[in-house]
């Protein structure tokens, strides 16, 4: 009987200590395993701006490097700004989505500071593969070096569709890097807009556009129509400002390059402003 608890107590004390070797060795690997699968999530970023290993020690310290932020007027959806160990801004990533005849498209634009674009990269994608793939490889490199105000499209990739998702992200990307005239056009029209969002589209008529105007927590504030003039064989884009449905706040180009002639005859609206729209002197010349 002795003989029988003594062999009970040896395989309990070594269950025991074996359940706690193992216990330790996770405890001590959880930690890693745990950082391996962020550095994985995160390796576009990490590859794109060239995060070293020895800039981060766990995964508080990694995320610490990337920061990142929602955007709500665009086919980008996040603008994650990118830091070295030293706490240096070192670039920002723009991740977008655009759907088109063939489904859906995620892509990753990264630009330094100055707006030099580092890549862009398709992240994930249901369009087709065979299309696709030439694309990523011989099409997108094209983008590298170049500066994101100006850049330059291909003209025919063969994926066009794809092609087209990928430029709507880089495009909508500027705005974000470059600063967006449109958003400061609307906050001209009435203080405090944050986001659009355009509500309706017109297929008759010169107004072209209507655009929701949202302010602090997704408030309505007003809503701007968008249409094209033409002065002195100058075309620009135009938005005009109601409020409350009825009240003119004004009007303002949403082309930077808009000609002078434009800019002055719109002033000649400016008393009219705070009245009813149906009271605006459209006659104005």
């Amino acid at each position: 009987m002795l003989d029988k608890l003594l062999k009970a107590l040896v395989l309990l004390i070594i269950g025991t200590a074996s359940g706690l070797l193992i216990w330790g060795t996770n405890a001590l690997t959880e930690e890693r395993i745990e950082l391996n699968r962020e550095r994985a999530r995160l390796s576009v970023f990490i590859d794109m701006f060239d995060i070293q290993d020895d800039w981060y020690t766990d995964l508080d310290e990694l995320r610490a490097l990337l920061e990142t932020e929602p955007v709500e007027h665009s086919s980008v959806i996040e603008k994650t700004t990118v830091y070295d160990n030293q706490g240096n801004i070192i670039g920002y990533a723009l991740r977008g989505t655009d759907n088109n005849a063939f489904g859906y498209v995620d892509t990753i634009v990264g630009v330094t500071p100055d707006g030099e674009i580092i890549d862009v990269v398709i992240a994930d994608h249901n369009n087709t593969e065979t299309y696709v793939r030439p694309l990523i490889d011989n099409y997108l490199v094209n983008f590298k070096g170049q500066m994101l105000s100006s850049v330059e499209f291909d003209a025919s990739t063969g994926a066009t569709a794809t092609y087209n998702s990928v430029r709507k992200v880089v495009e909508d990307s500027v705005l974000l890097i470059e600063g967006d005239p449109v958003l400061s056009a609307y906050q001209s029209l009435i203080s405090g807009v944050e986001r659009y969002e355009t509500t309706f589209t017109f297929t008759h008529g010169s107004v072209k556009e209507e655009v929701a105007l949202y302010g602090e927590d997704d408030a309505l504030l007003a809503y701007a129509y968008l249409a094209d003039v033409s002065v002195n064989d100058k075309s620009a884009t135009v938005a005009v400002g109601v409020e409350d449905g009825d009240v003119f706040l004004g009007i303002e180009v949403i082309t930077e390059d808009a000609p002078d002639a434009l800019n002055e005859l719109l002033e000649a609206y400016a008393d009219a402003i705070g009245a009813s729209i149906d009271d605006v002197d459209v006659s104005v010349d």
